[in-house]
């Protein structure tokens, strides 16, 4: 279980911007009551508030646990939650929601930890949302970092007949604790009808024992799934990234689901025993999860309302990528260009049956990135690439990177749509004299759109070579165009000559001259009276030419000792193209000459 938040995963849509902006500065016809400037706790000042009012908190630890109230007011940190920890102290839930509140009562900006759920808290909450419970409630839950909280169900955040909005939070390391059996939930679990949105949230490294490691469904409605990235979770028996229970016909749309454990379903999991609506499962990527059945998704029971279209579901150590339960129901759930892949073992396994070359599905190995760094971005080579449906009404504008969908009238399959930057140099191989330079026009065009400038890089360069390109940077509406790439080389000189003497018979150097003149000039100068003079001349003179020579590398033309000059041999220079998130790169072979 592992999450690379720096090199491949780039992190989860943040939608809510606008939304934190319009929070953090008070409302016009609201107060600001400042923690704890005003009052002295969190609770204190949700106290006095009123509707429409804005509790500001400054920096620090608060050992407390609040309740809202029913109040539509916002509770927001001052700095972010990085310095601003609201503490539950592991004697209850750390934030409470169940008095009907509605998306006018905001939680933004902080770190709720140390929450510990009970069937004997002080609260109520039964043992359920160690982080934040909802309950009856739909409150907006933004830009927090909801983490080491403990429950029976809903270890981070627990949701009752309600339907918040959770986006861009990190929800992180809350385990299942305090109680056994059927309990679900590690991440968030949402249990009762509505229609919830969990939308760009960082969920990793969470546990539950039953199901459910990142997100648990249980009879939940129509909830919205959407670009989340759901990681590392473990589910127990269920869904190690998302379990779906009874009658809950969610959209799961957009995610990155991967490295999450569980028997059954190591990415996805569900049984529907009815007939609701059905599951939509779209331009999901799910990769390097582990199960003993269905190590990319286990679906079972009414599946014939289901609908898995676009996604890239790919099964790990020989276990089939879509397993297809029989409970209650023997037709299988609609594959749609999908592309199951599973390289020591089979694309599906159970009732699927095998939908390969029929409805777009193909079973190819997707070629990402980089999966080993968590890139899971797709290779210019992929054969997802515009393979997937485009006439499905509910695939979002936009990818996961923000990047649009629509190239030409088709899309890719899974949750990245194919971006990259194509570098064709006018030829890959340059040669040049050490001391000189060469230069090498290269074309940038790109596939999809750019959301930054193209900038370039070289590597692989040997002593004293460098590299330079003209224009530094390329403004992605430029493209296509030319860039101009110098390649430079330091040779050594030696008073004013353009090389090393070549290798052979020592020749007496022209400068030798210039030291014999004026030495010549002293000697009849000093005359009879100074003979003891030209002995210590004499000698000097001698030192001199036999010095210069070889100092200056006479004789032996080697260039490997001298510091800071280009030595001859053939070097792989790599060029790089960066534009955010996109990069590609390029070979050149370099000769150096002597």
């Amino acid at each position: 279980m592992r999450v690379n938040a720096v090199s491949g995963v780039s992190g989860p849509r943040i939608f809510n911007v606008v939304i934190l902006a319009l929070i953090v500065v008070p409302a016009a016809f609201g107060s600001t009551i400042r923690v704890p400037t005003d009052q002295p706790t969190i609770q204190a000042a949700i106290d006095a508030a009123v509707n429409g009012d804005t509790v500001l908190v400054a920096p620090g630890t608060y050992k407390e646990n609040i309740n809202f109230q029913g109040k539509a007011i916002s509770v927001v940190s001052q700095s972010g939650p990085s310095v601003t920890t609201i503490d539950g102290g592991g004697i209850d839930t750390v934030v409470t929601f169940r008095t009907n509140e509605t998306v006018a009562a905001v939680l933004n900006g902080f770190t709720i930890t140390g929450g510990f759920s009970q069937t004997t808290s002080p609260s109520g909450n039964l043992g359920e949302g160690g982080g934040v419970y909802i309950g009856f409630a739909s409150p907006t839950i933004t830009n927090n970092v909801i983490t080491n909280n403990q429950a029976c169900d809903g270890d981070g955040v627990f949701v009752y007949f309600g339907s918040p909005v959770i986006q861009g939070n990190t929800i992180t390391s809350n385990v299942q604790n305090g109680c056994s059996g059927g309990t679900e939930g590690g991440g968030i679990f949402i249990l009762g009808a509505g229609t919830a949105k969990i939308l760009g949230n960082l969920i990793a490294n969470n546990t539950n024992f039953f199901a459910g490691g990142g997100i648990a469904l249980n009879a939940a409605g129509t909830p919205l799934i959407q670009d989340n990235i759901i990681s590392g979770n473990n589910g127990g028996e269920f869904g190690g990234g998302i379990s779906m229970l009874n009658e809950s016909s969610p959209q799961v749309v957009q995610n990155l689901i991967i490295h999450n454990q569980a028997s059954q379903g190591g990415g996805l999991y569900w049984l529907i025993p009815f007939n609701p609506p059905g599951i939509l499962v779209l331009n999901n990527t799910i990769a390097g999860n582990t199960a003993t059945q269905g190590s990319g998704a286990f679906a079972d029971g009414f599946d014939s309302n289901a609908q898995l279209a676009n996604n890239i579901i790919v099964g790990t150590g020989g276990i089939e990528a879509v397993f297809c339960g029989s409970f209650g129901h023997s037709i299988p759930a609609g594959f749609i260009a999908n592309d199951a892949f599973s390289a020591a073992g089979s694309a599906y396994g159970g009732i699927c049956g095998n939908p390969t070359g029929t409805n777009g599905n193909i079973s190819a190995d997707p070629l990402f990135v980089n999966p080993a760094a968590d890139n899971f971005r797709l290779q210019p080579s992929s054969p997802a690439i515009d393979s997937g449906d485009p006439a499905l009404p509910q695939i979002p504008p936009t990818d996961l990177d923000g990047n649009n969908r629509f190239l030409n009238g088709k899309v890719d399959i899974g949750a990245y749509e194919s971006v990259f930057i194509n570098i064709a140099p006018v030829q890959t191989s340059l040669t040049v004299q050490a001391g000189q330079s060469r230069t090498l026009p290269l074309n940038i065009s790109s596939r999809g759109t750019l959301g930054v400038p193209v900038t370039f890089a070289c590597s692989g360069l040997p002593t004293g070579a460098g590299c330079l390109f003209i224009p530094a940077s390329l403004a992605p509406a430029a493209l296509p165009a030319a860039v101009t790439l110098t390649l430079t080389t330091t040779g050594l000189k030696i008073l004013g000559s353009s090389s090393i003497s070549t290798p052979g018979r020592r020749r007496m150097p022209w400068y030798s001259f210039g030291v014999m003149l004026p030495v010549g000039i002293l000697l009849r100068a000093t005359g009879r009276r100074r003979k003891w003079l030209k002995w210590p001349l004499l000698g000097i003179t001698g030192l001199l030419l036999f010095i210069v020579p070889q100092g200056c590398g006479g004789g032996t033309g080697a260039f490997t000792n001298i510091s800071g000059v280009t030595p001859p041999g053939t070097y792989n220079v790599v060029v790089t193209a960066v534009s955010g998130a996109t990069q590609n790169a390029v070979s050149i072979s370099l000769v150096v000459q002597p």
